[in-house]
């Protein structure tokens, strides 16, 4: 009895022991990862003060290396500015007010010329667009720059028209900006450098025409104006057909509707084939003048009505001046 006691104690004592040993080697092992973690901590609380108490701003480094990027956006920037600005219209800022009227007039008279030879119709006395000074008195000093822009772009533009082959050029209503306040090269809404000087990265002046030409004459038009050297956008294009026609239609559907009610479609399949069973509808329109497009010759020319907007870009920082 007294040896199975004795051997039991043996095996607790011996199990103590070695727990006890596994205990104070697991105990030992946290400690040092605790000393290695505080050391951690410390190095990088060091490291935090450290950065804390630097002063980072001005550094010679971040300041050179801004530097060297500004500069080559501003390269980039100029070059931008003179792909984008080569083949635009001069604005001739420095021009006199009297100058600039005799120019309209040379103009004015050269897209007269120019319209007589390419066939083109236009209403008596044509300003285009600038009817303002048909009285002779010159405009101020301040708005010489953006007219004679306006103007070029006009007469850009009738060229293009006259190229085309349109039949006659019915009104050109430009944006009037003479007696409007805020205006000018430095309009409100531009951005402000640090040197207080406005820069105007880009202009846009909006123009409506009216013109009568054929399905061909508008589209080779509207291609000329989308491959122009100018920043052209046409942003709404209004295409009607002759007055005549449209009216002369529209009377001949209603009276045939009318008169359906009572004639068991007779008069609805007249006017699909193009005749007609009797005297009294003798006056429907042939079937060659009811083709709305692709008839060549015989199309009688459309009213169209262009809403266009120019857009110009500076060489370099401030106004355009060429």
């Amino acid at each position: 009895m007294k040896s199975r006691t004795k051997t039991w104690v043996i095996v607790f004592v011996a199990a103590s022991v070695i727990l006890t040993a596994v205990a104070g080697g697991l105990l030992f092992l946290e400690k040092k990862r605790l000393r290695t973690s505080m050391n951690t901590l410390g190095s990088v609380r060091v490291q935090l003060e450290n950065s804390y108490k630097r002063v980072p701003f001005p550094n010679d480094e971040n300041i050179a290396a801004t530097r060297r990027n500004v500069k080559a956006l501003g390269e980039e920037l100029v070059l931008l500015r003179r792909e984008m600005g080569r083949g635009q219209v001069a604005v001739q800022a420095r021009m006199e007010p009297l100058e600039w009227l005799t120019l309209l007039t040379k103009t004015q008279r050269l897209l007269a010329d120019r319209a007589r030879k390419s066939q083109v119709q236009l209403p008596p006395d044509f300003a285009f667009g600038f009817q303002k000074y048909d009285d002779g008195k010159p405009p101020i000093r301040a708005d010489v720059g953006r007219l004679s822009l306006q103007l070029g772009i006009v007469e850009n533009v009738c060229g293009i028209l006259y190229s085309s082959g349109i039949k006659g050029l019915v009104s050109i209503n430009r944006e009037q900006f003479e007696d409007k306040p805020s205006v000018g090269p430095r309009a409100k809404g531009e951005s402000e450098v640090s040197t207080n000087e406005v820069v105007r990265l880009f202009t846009k002046e909006h123009f409506t025409l009216e013109f009568n030409g054929r399905e061909a004459a508008v589209v080779s038009a509207m291609n000329a104006l989308a491959s122009n050297k100018l920043f052209i956008v046409v942003s709404s294009v209004v295409i009607h057909g002759s007055a005549g026609a449209a009216l002369s239609t529209t009377s001949k559907v209603a009276e045939t509707a009318g008169r359906s009610k009572d004639e068991s479609g007779v008069a609805d399949q007249a006017v699909e084939d193009g005749t007609t069973g009797t005297a009294e509808e003798a006056d429907v329109r042939p079937r060659e003048e009811r083709i709305v497009c692709g008839r060549g010759s015989a199309e009688p020319p459309a009213r169209v009505i262009l809403v266009l907007d120019v857009y110009g870009f500076a060489e370099s920082g401030g106004d355009q001046k060429k």
